[in-house]
């Protein structure tokens, strides 16, 4: 079989980066890290884009790259909290074999534009409450000294965000999937 030139490689790393995305974030759990992890994996991928195997999966290449370096943020950050154990990441890759392909990554690739759209329709102080929740990592009660309410007010406000989001995005993934 022949290789793959490194136009075509890096095209299919880079259609896998959204999925390694929220695969870095259930490690991590911060998405500027989560980000900064897929950067450096695609580096990786660039650096030694002659030995992937054409006929492979680029999207479990890619993923095993980003939970190495996953676990050398982790290790860096916290050298005394014990790492999981070489079992439970066994069983985790397991269940991403299993349930997270090629296919997932495109379907991810193809829902941010969707998710976008939505996010854009939500209005600005919904978006920004969203934004400093997940992005930002602010708690309840950060978010309602913030916007001088209760916390209830905020978890309320980011159920309705969530709800509208989640809503609009089935809707217009149905109607992407039904014009295809």
């Amino acid at each position: 079989m022949e290789s793959l030139s490194q136009e075509r490689v890096m095209e299919q790393a880079l259609r896998c980066q959204d999925a390694c995305k929220a695969y870095a974030y259930g490690l991590l759990r911060d998405w500027h890290l989560a980000e900064d992890t897929v950067q450096e994996a695609v580096i990786v991928v660039m650096q030694k884009w002659a030995t992937f195997r054409p006929g492979t999966s680029m999207y479990a290449w890619m993923r095993t790259i980003v939970r190495n370096k996953a676990l050398q943020r982790v290790r860096a950050r916290q050298r005394n909290v014990p790492l999981p154990g070489e079992e439970l990441m066994r069983a985790v890759d397991r269940t991403l074999e299993e349930h997270f392909d090629e296919a997932f990554a495109e379907r991810q690739r193809r829902m941010l534009p969707v998710l976008q759209a939505c996010l854009a329709r939500l209005g600005a102080r919904y978006a920004r409450l969203l934004e400093r929740f997940y992005l930002d990592s602010a708690s309840y009660r950060d978010l309602a000294r913030a916007y001088r309410v209760g916390v209830e007010a905020i978890r309320k406000s980011l159920y309705r965000a969530r709800k509208a989001v989640r809503d609009c995005t089935l809707k217009r993934w149905a109607e992407l999937e039904a014009a295809e």
